[in-house]
């Protein structure tokens, strides 16, 4: 039995308008392709839209005028079978334990306990969290919180991976390394990533291409390392001229629609 090849394009936002009653419209016109296997960053100042076109191709939200395809399908009620959302913050039950946690897109399939279990444990020795698998969410660090969350996000086993500011929470060291084991275990996936960041190191680092929001609409479009980085550590990378230069153009950017971002 042959295995379905994925379509050329995992996501399209064709003309998107959103707009709330008495209120100026959040996104205007927005209009964006990502490619299967395509990371994207979508960066730009707070309250720019990036959270609601991240719910938007959830199927979290309707637009107002235009339309939304999720490999090739435009129901928004079948967009759970395609996309896995990891929202702000961890996200994390603290009533179960870290492996139950990660377990949950199994067990809300219709998996068993002891088969979604299995693959928890699994995941979490791959995210280096195999000894906490017992543990309570409150007895992990934040940075492990958001390797677990990440690690749910994953086993969902989705082809579109929904990550809204993932790392946000986190300060700049533990955001560092999670950015490194973040590059590590996508590699190779062949997952399609869309996320919302506020940081342009950790767009470029972890994207194939980034796009700024500004006004409602798409203002900008660069090319992202992460297919460029081949393994090289990540002080090599900050410190190559042309990152720096890219970093600089998009900074400027940004600076130009009214954030000072450093």
């Amino acid at each position: 039995m042959s295995v379905p090849t994925p379509p050329a394009v995992a996501v399209t936002v064709d003309h998107v308008d959103l707009a709330y009653p008495k209120s100026p419209a959040v996104l205007t016109d927005v209009h964006l392709t990502v490619p299967t296997g395509e990371h994207l960053a979508v960066i730009g100042r707070s309250g720019c839209g990036k959270s609601t076109l991240l719910h938007l191709i959830g199927g979290l939200l309707a637009p107002t005028a235009g339309e939304i395809s999720v490999l090739g399908d435009t129901d928004p009620t079948a967009r759970p079978s395609h996309c896995a959302l990891m929202p702000q913050g961890d996200s994390m039950l603290p009533w179960f334990s870290v492996r139950d946690n990660v377990a949950v897109p199994l067990r809300n399939r219709g998996v068993s306990r002891r088969v979604a279990r299995g693959r928890a444990t699994a995941m979490l020795e791959r995210c280096g969290l195999g000894d906490w698998a017992t543990s309570r969410p409150s007895e992990l660090s934040g940075g492990m919180r958001q390797r677990a969350a990440l690690a749910r996000a994953l086993l969902a086993d989705k082809p579109v991976l929904l990550a809204d500011e993932p790392l946000g929470a986190l300060d700049a060291i533990t955001r560092g390394e999670i950015q490194d084991w973040l590059s590590e275990l996508l590699t190779g996936t062949g997952a399609t990533l869309v996320m919302v960041t506020h940081d342009v190191d950790e767009a470029l680092l972890l994207a194939d291409r980034v796009i700024l929001l500004a006004d409602g609409a798409v203002a900008g479009d660069w090319p992202g390392w992460f297919s460029r980085r081949a393994g090289r550590p990540r002080s090599e990378i900050l410190a190559d001229p042309d990152f720096a230069a890219a970093r600089a153009e998009i900074l400027r950017c940004l600076g130009g629609y009214g954030e000072a971002v450093a």
